[in-house]
Formats: C-alpha cells, sequence, structure tokens
C-alpha cells in the first residue's frame, strides 16, 4: 500500500529547469535603453516569461525568452526605467 503522508511534489509548484528557457551571457537589450523599452512590444506566443508593472495612471507587460532572461532586466533594467520615465515607486 503507498505512503500517503508524504505530499507529492507536483511540477506545477516550481519551475522545472528544462522549461525556463535558454541562459544566455547577454542579452539583446542590454546594448541600449531603447532596445530595452521594447520588451512590452513582445509577441507573448514567442516569448512566454513576463510580468506586469504598473504606475499611477497605467501598467504594461513585459515579455521575455526566459526566466533568467526576465530576472536579468528586472534587476538591470526596470530601476533604470523608472527613472528614465519619471515614475516613482513607493
Amino acid at each position: 500500500m503507498p505512503d500517503r503522508t508524504k505530499r507529492q511534489r507536483s511540477t506545477s509548484e516550481s519551475v522545472v529547469i528544462a522549461d525556463s528557457g535558454p541562459v544566455r551571457a547577454r542579452y539583446q537589450w542590454q546594448s541600449s535603453l531603447d532596445k530595452a523599452k521594447q520588451a512590452p512590444s513582445r509577441d507573448p506566443r514567442k516569448y512566454p516569461w513576463g510580468y506586469y508593472s504598473k504606475d499611477e495612471y497605467a501598467g504594461l507587460f513585459f515579455w521575455f525568452g526566459s526566466l533568467h532572461e526576465l530576472l536579468t532586466y528586472v534587476a538591470n533594467i526596470e530601476p533604470v526605467l523608472c527613472c528614465d520615465w519619471g515614475i516613482r515607486r513607493p
């Protein structure tokens, strides 16, 4: 009889590394701020990883090809864009 006291971990509870997309040393948007500002215009069917960001007036979805790319963008570009666009974050 199977042991039902142990909780089985499902793949929906965690990110599977193979599904998180490629990891690159450098991404195309890192070469200029203009390219970085194009992330909201990407097609989510091609760039499946994204996040929603908003200020007092509007919000945008930002799309990326991998989880690593998304996290790199948030860490390096999001603070620069907030200052550049005049957005004040709490």
